[in-house]
């Protein structure tokens, strides 16, 4: 059961100041010794005081030097830290955008990044089916060992008539193609 006593407000004075119930006058003591409630809040102050007082005594106190070193230490980690943040956050974006193009063109060209680690025709032209652009279709000719351009060839002939024509007039030089054998 909770008794809350009338002289309650009283001793926690007195324990509040910490003198020892030696000084407290008499009724006070009296009092003490026969309320349960009170002697037990005296036990648990004196307790947490003798605690205290303890741990006080057994606190090194460093000296002022090293004091000052430590938060000086404190103080320059923590402008690292705080300057550090923003490269950090960058780091990480780069790595996920470098990341996301690694995937993107692994997806993009993974059966003609394939053809070449493997050597296999098949993987490497099934991504062409598409339509590659023209540096792309002269390194796979050259991977392949093929006449680069032997694709095109079918454009570049309907195109070659007329260029023999502009070429085979005699011009300044006086150069024909039909004059040119090899032998």
């Amino acid at each position: 059961m909770k008794y809350w006593c009338s002289y309650q407000e009283k001793l926690a004075i007195e324990l509040r100041q910490g003198r020892p119930p030696e000084h407290w006058d008499e009724p006070l003591r009296n009092h003490v010794a026969n309320c349960p409630s009170c002697n037990d809040l005296v036990l648990v102050t004196q307790s947490l005081q003798q605690d205290r007082t303890e741990t006080v005594k057994s606190a090194r106190v460093a000296s002022p030097g090293m004091l000052w070193w430590q938060a000086q230490v404190r103080m320059r980690n923590g402008a690292m830290e705080r300057i550090n943040r923003p490269v950090a956050l960058a780091e990480k974006f780069a790595w996920i955008i470098l990341t996301v193009a690694f995937v993107a063109s692994i997806a993009w060209k993974g059966g003609q990044i394939l053809g070449w680690f493997i050597g296999s025709e098949t993987a490497a032209h099934s991504s062409m089916q598409g339509g590659e652009s023209e540096p792309v279709q002269r390194m796979d000719d050259i991977i392949h060992g093929r006449r680069p351009g032997h694709r095109r060839n079918l454009r570049r002939n309907r195109r070659l008539p007329a260029a023999r024509k502009r070429i085979g007039k005699p011009g300044k030089s006086g150069f024909s193609l039909n004059a040119v054998h090899l032998s």
